[in-house]
């Protein structure tokens, strides 16, 4: 049974392990692990075989659940309020992504991993000052994702790569995972966007078997949107329909309006979601992460809320934080007064073209 939670962290304070780097072995042979990292062409394709799509019923049931595996509403507001470290968060994401791309896990095993991270610091903030609880965490979290998504997986030692801060006995993390499956009452099977993307790559084209750079370009954007502290306010199946329009428009520009007017047309995704998590992909991810130069100029203006300050200053990379608490004072209301006028406008253009084609 896993140890009980104190608002102290009494309970954690025990897993600290002061081993050496230069101590580890490596418990894998050279060929194993060369063999187990061998990369193939297209991203994430390799991990996403020809499985059967869900159908409306099972995708009806997945967004009833969706919102059970989402961190709890204040999170997102604990990061404005300075409660918690969005630089350590982000510090964090960053080293699961590079063991991530170490071992050639798939995309779904990053973003299980960060899902996991996010649902427990949500219920049991760690303290600021306990850095070595943080990377402990992370690497409980990225080994539970893998033990549920991969078919090899590293040994503990082995998995701490990437040089990380800390380094923990394999039981240490065994008890963190203990921790972390009991503080998440082993609900491990998240929702995800990768539960929907698959069915609307199907869905928007016609149920027609959508072209592997599309696919890759979807699953890239998806895993993505964990660099975005904005998109854990977000729907999975919101982000996964708004994935596959943008990966459309950029890999099947002659076909992209058909797939926008499909899925928007889809009654199992709400659509004034679809249209925010669209818009923020668009603005964050495809301009920002797309073009450097244009990255450098936009984050160099104050963003008008405090959840798009903490995503610039993520981007950048540049700020510090002085500036990132001063800029914190943003109002936020009149970026929400903004956004809702624009779904308005865009719904109330949805619905006339709808009234159109009748």
């Amino acid at each position: 049974m896993a140890p009980a939670i104190s608002s102290g962290y009494e309970c954690l304070s025990h897993l600290l392990c002061a081993e050496d780097a230069s101590n580890v072995v490596g418990c894998w042979d050279e060929d194993d692990s060369k063999n187990f990292c061998e990369e193939e062409e297209g991203f994430g394709i390799q991990h996403f075989p020809d499985f059967p799509v869900p159908d409306d019923d099972e995708i009806r049931v997945l967004v009833r659940k969706e919102c059970q595996y989402m961190p709890g509403k204040s999170y997102v507001q604990s990061y404005q309020n300075l409660e918690l470290d969005f630089t350590a968060r982000q510090n964090a994401i960053g080293w699961i992504l590079k063991v991530h791309g170490s071992y050639n896990f798939g995309p779904l095993t990053a973003y299980l991993s960060i899902n996991y991270l996010d649902r427990f610091l949500s219920r049991n903030p760690l303290p600021k000052a306990k850095v070595w609880m943080l990377q402990l965490l992370s690497v409980a979290c990225l080994s539970l994702a893998a033990k549920m998504e991969e078919t090899q997986v590293p040994f503990l030692l082995d998995l701490q790569a990437e040089e990380p801060d800390f380094l923990f006995e394999p039981r240490t993390i065994q008890r963190m995972e203990l921790l972390v499956l009991s503080t998440l009452e082993w609900r491990m099977l998240s929702v995800t966007p990768f539960s929907f993307v698959d069915y609307f790559l199907q869905f928007g084209g016609g149920r027609k078997p959508p072209p592997r750079a599309m696919v890759a370009r979807a699953n890239e954007l998806i895993l993505n949107t964990h660099t975005v502290l904005g998109f854990l306010e977000h729907r999975p199946s919101a982000i996964a329909a708004a994935a596959v329009i943008c990966a459309a428009e950029e890999v099947l520009p002659l076909e992209a309006a058909q797939y926008k007017e499909t899925i928007l047309a889809c009654s199992l995704v709400d659509k004034e979601w679809v249209f925010s998590s669209y818009d923020l992909i668009q603005e964050v991810l495809i301009e920002k992460f797309s073009t450097p130069k244009k990255a450098i100029s936009a984050s160099s203006s104050i963003p008008q809320s405090p959840v798009g300050v903490l995503d610039a200053f993520c981007l950048s990379n540049n700020s510090n934080s002085t500036s990132l608490e001063a800029s914190l004072s943003v109002n936020l209301y009149a970026s929400v007064a903004a956004k809702r006028r624009k779904l308005n406008d865009y719904c109330n253009t949805w619905r006339m073209f709808q009234h159109s084609t009748c």
